[in-house]
């Protein structure tokens, strides 16, 4: 699998293709805030919902994701709330 990493703070589409979530960093906006972002299975937030990640308090939370989620029609991620960044570890397969 070839992976990549990106940070964002703005929804995204990442791939176009079958994907791959490795892991997420999500940090919140301030002390007092948790931010949330969502992924999805295809191009926009009209697609399937992969999964909506909630991170703690005032700390950026890490999710590890082993094995990775597999997505089938893209990527797309959905920034929601009180949040300062996301990095996002992804990729493809390669065969």
């Amino acid at each position: 699998m070839t992976l990549k990493w990106v940070n964002t703070s703005i929804d995204i589409l990442l791939s176009k293709r079958e994907a791959f979530i490795k892991s997420v960093i999500l940090t919140p906006s301030s002390a007092s805030k948790r931010g949330d972002c969502t992924f999805y299975d295809g191009e926009s937030t009209s697609d399937p919902k992969l999964i909506k990640l909630f991170g703690a308090s005032g700390t950026s939370t890490k999710f590890n994701f082993d094995p990775p989620l597999k997505t089938n029609r893209g990527l797309y991620l959905d920034v929601g709330g009180d949040v300062g960044e996301i990095l996002v570890q992804y990729g493809w397969s390669d065969i």
